[in-house]
C-alpha cells in the first residue's frame, strides 16, 4: 500500500469507530439514534455519500475523505456519517481499489475435545471493560431459556458481519451519481428477498437439529406481545412479553406504530392478490419477486437496459419501508437503561441476527414473497433442463471426499485418477459423513473510543463452528459438447418437502465434452461463501483487490449446518441439477464476493429466478419431482457434529 493510501485508510478507520451516538429518552422525546432502516435517515446518509462521491470526482480521492472529516463536524448524526462513509468506500470506484472497510477478525482458535461442552456466547450485563473478556461466566439474556440453544448461531461474529456488510453493498440509502442511481443494481428487490430466505432456511435448519419448533412469522395486526426477550451489552434489553409501540422516526414528526406498519404490509398484500404494484410513473407489468423486494424495502427499481426511469417506489409508490419499520419498532419497544448506549439490536445491521425475533419478522416477510411464488404457480423445470443423464437416479455419480486427501489443486484430475472414471473409489476414498465442531474463537471487536478520543476495543472468546473441508465430485453423461450450470442445495430430510428450506451450497458452470465427464469442485469455491480468509484446499486466490464486493458473503465456517452431536448425526438430502447455461449466461460475474449472496458489480449473471429449481411449489412433491428429472442426481448425506453442542 502506497504511502499515501495508508494515510488515507487511518483516517477512514478513525471516521469509522463505532457509533457515539447514544440513544436517549426523557419524559417528553425519545432521540432515535441513526439506523438504515429509517428510510429518511438512509436518505440523508445518501446525501452525504453523494457530495463525498462528488468531491472524489472533482478534487481526488484525498478530498473526498477530507468532505467525510467534514461532515462529521456538521452532520447532527455521526452514524449518518459513517454509513456515508461505508457506501463511499464500497461504491466510488477509486476508493473500492484503494481503501477497506474493517473485516472481523479472528487472533486465534482453540479445539475443544470431543467430549468437552463449549461455553454458550453470551453477553453481558454490564459494558465490558477494555482488554479480553470471559463470557462463559456472564449469563445469557435470552428468552425463553429453550432459544439459547441457538444463541452460538445468532451471536457468530462472521454471521453478523455477512449481515452488516451485505446491507452496505446492497443498501437503498439512493447515492445519485450521473442522473442514475449508484447502489440500486440490477434484481437488487429479488436479491434482498432471496438472501433472507436464505438465511432463514439456515436458521430452521439449526432449530431442527437443536428440537426447536420452526419458526413462527409474527403477523398483523401486531398487536400480540413479543415472546422472546433479548438483550446484549451496550443495547437495550427487551424482555419477554413486551409489544410493539410507536416512535417518531422524525423529529416533530407524528407517532409511528403497529398500525402504520399493519397499512404498509396491507397495501404489498393487495399488491400481491391484485398482481401488481400501483406506480403511476409506469407499468411494470405482472408482479416478481424484483418489485416486491424492491416495494418491501423501497428503492429506486431498476428497469431495464434501456431505460433512464428510476422509480423509487417510496416517493412515485407509496410502499413505505415494511420491513425496516418492523427493525425499528422491535428496537425501541423498550427504553435503554442508564448503563446502555443504544436502542435494540434490531436498530443496527450489525447486530440485527442476534436477535431470535429477527427471524419471526423475516419470516413474515418471506410469507410476502412466497404468496408471490404460488401465485406465479410451479415451474416448467424442464425448459432449462441440460440435455445430460445419470444413472440410477445419480446416487452413484454424487460422491463426496474430504479436500486433504485431494494432492495439488486438480480436483477434476482427482476425481478422474483416483476415483475412476466410474466414481467407483477403489480406495475407499469417499464418504457420506461430513463432520463439523464447535471450537473456541477469540475475536477483537471495537468499542466506541475512549473519553480522549483514542481508539477502544475488546477481545474475547466465542463459541465458533467449523466444518471438515470437502470436495464435490460428479459424473455426468452427454451426447454432445455443452455447458452446463450445475447449482447444488441441501436439505434436512426432516425438511425436504417445503422448497424454502433448500439450502444453496454452490453454482459454478462447466464446459462438457461428448461422453462420461468427471468434475470436481472443492467446497471452497462455494459461490455461496465470502472467500476472503478462507485457507481451505482449493481455495480462491484473494489478489491484491481491496475491493469491499470482496468481503462480501456467507461466511465460510457456516457453509454447513452443524448437525447433532450424536453417533448418528443428522441427515439430508444433498441434489445436484444441471441447467443449460446457453440459455442460463447472462454475462460474466465479475464478483470476487458470494454470487448466490451478494450478486455480482454489474448485471447478475443468471437469468432463472435465484434460488433456482427451488423458487416456486413442487405441486407434486419436491422429492418425486426432482427423482423424475434427468438433470439431477441426489443422495443422503450425514452431517455430525464430533464434539457436544453448546449448553442450553
Amino acid at each position: 500500500m502506497a504511502e499515501d493510501d495508508v494515510s488515507l485508510q487511518a483516517r477512514i478507520d478513525a471516521l469509522l469507530q463505532p457509533d457515539t451516538e447514544p440513544a436517549e429518552v426523557t419524559e417528553t422525546s425519545v432521540h432515535l439514534p441513526f439506523s438504515p432502516f429509517v428510510r429518511v435517515h438512509a436518505r440523508r446518509a445518501g446525501e452525504v455519500a453523494t457530495r463525498l462521491f462528488e468531491e472524489a470526482d472533482e478534487h481526488g480521492l484525498e478530498a473526498g475523505v477530507a468532505a467525510a472529516e467534514d461532515a462529521v463536524r456538521t452532520e447532527s448524526s455521526r452514524g449518518l456519517v459513517m454509513r456515508a462513509v461505508k457506501t463511499f468506500v464500497t461504491h466510488h470506484p477509486e476508493a473500492r481499489s484503494r481503501l477497506a472497510l474493517p473485516a472481523v477478525e479472528t487472533l486465534e482458535t482453540r479445539e475443544l475435545p470431543d467430549d468437552e461442552q463449549p461455553p454458550a456466547p453470551v453477553v453481558a450485563d454490564e459494558p465490558l471493560p477494555p482488554g479480553e473478556v470471559d463470557r462463559s461466566t456472564v449469563p445469557s439474556r435470552t428468552f425463553p431459556e429453550i432459544e439459547r440453544r441457538l444463541d452460538w448461531y445468532r451471536e457468530d461474529p462472521y454471521a453478523n458481519f455477512h449481515h452488516a456488510h451485505w446491507h452496505v453493498v446492497w443498501n437503498t440509502d439512493g447515492v445519485t451519481r450521473h442522473g442514475g442511481n449508484l447502489v440500486t443494481e440490477h434484481r437488487q428487490g429479488e436479491l434482498f428477498i432471496y438472501m433472507h430466505e436464505q438465511m432463514l432456511a439456515r436458521y430452521d435448519t439449526e432449530r431442527q437439529i437443536a428440537g426447536l419448533e420452526p419458526t413462527i412469522a409474527f403477523a398483523a395486526p401486531y398487536t400480540a406481545a413479543i415472546t422472546e426477550g433479548y438483550g446484549a451489552a451496550r443495547y437495550a434489553t427487551r424482555p419477554a412479553g413486551v409489544p410493539l409501540r410507536a416512535v417518531q422516526l422524525e423529529q416533530n414528526g407524528p407517532p409511528v406504530g403497529p398500525n402504520d406498519l399493519n397499512a404498509r404490509y396491507t397495501r404489498i398484500d393487495a399488491a400481491i392478490t391484485a398482481g401488481h404494484l400501483t406506480v403511476p410513473q409506469a407499468d411494470l407489468g405482472p408482479l416478481d419477486g424484483n418489485q416486491l423486494g424492491a416495494a418491501i424495502e423501497p428503492s429506486d427499481l431498476w428497469i431495464d437496459d434501456d431505460s433512464d426511469l428510476d422509480l423509487g417506489l417510496a416517493a412515485n409508490g407509496g410502499y413505505e419501508a415494511t420491513h425496516g419499520l418492523g427493525h425499528v419498532l422491535t428496537a425501541v419497544a423498550v427504553d435503554p437503561a442508564p448503563a446502555d448506549t443504544w436502542f435494540g439490536p434490531m436498530l443496527y445491521t450489525e447486530t440485527a441476527i442476534r436477535d431470535p425475533f429477527f427471524y419471526r419478522w423475516h419470516r413474515h416477510i418471506d410469507d410476502q414473497s412466497t404468496r408471490v411464488q404460488d401465485k406465479l404457480g410451479p415451474a416448467d423445470l424442464a425448459q432449462h433442463a441440460a440435455d445430460v443423464s445419470f444413472r440410477n437416479g445419480g446416487a452413484a455419480d454424487l460422491r463426496l471426499c474430504f479436500s486433504e486427501q485431494i494432492a495439488g489443486e486438480d480436483f477434476d484430475a482427482f476425481g478422474r485418477d483416483r476415483l475412476g472414471p466410474d466414481l467407483s473409489d477403489p480406495d475407499k476414498l469417499t464418504t457420506n459423513r461430513l463432520t463439523t465442531r464447535f471450537g473456541l474463537s477469540r475475536v477483537t471487536a471495537p468499542l466506541p473510543p475512549k473519553p480522549d478520543g483514542s481508539p477502544n476495543e475488546e477481545s474475547y472468546w466465542t463459541t465458533h463452528l467449523r466444518h471438515r473441508p470437502f470436495a464435490l465430485f460428479l459424473r455426468v453423461e452427454t451426447k454432445t459438447a455443452l455447458r452446463v450450470t450445475i447449482r447444488v442445495f441441501l436439505a434436512h430430510e426432516e425438511l425436504v418437502e417445503d422448497h424454502r428450506m433448500w439450502i444453496e451450497l454452490d453454482k459454478f458452470d462447466r464446459q462438457l465434452g461428448a461422453g462420461v465427464n468427471v468434475i470436481g469442485r472443492p467446497d471452497a469455491q462455494s459461490s455461496v461463501i465470502r472467500h476472503t480468509g478462507v485457507k481451505a484446499p482449493g481455495a480462491v486466490p484473494e489478489g491484491d483487490s481491496k475491493d469491499d464486493l470482496c468481503n462480501c458473503g456467507w461466511p465460510y465456517t457456516l457453509l454447513l449446518p452443524s448437525g447433532a452431536s450424536t453417533a448418528d448425526g443428522s441427515q439430508f438430502k444433498l441434489m445436484v441439477a444441471l441447467t443449460n447455461w446457453n440459455t442460463d449466461h447472462s454475462g460474466e460475474p465479475h464478483s470476487c464476493g458470494s454470487m448466490s449472496y451478494c450478486g455480482a458489480r454489474e448485471r447478475y449473471p443468471d437469468e432463472r429466478p435465484m434460488g433456482y429449481p427451488f423458487h416456486r411449489p413442487f405441486p407434486g412433491g419436491v422429492l418425486t419431482t426432482l427423482a423424475g428429472m434427468p438433470n439431477v442426481a441426489m443422495r443422503d448425506v450425514t452431517i455430525r457434529c464430533e464434539n457436544p453442542r453448546p449448553p442450553e
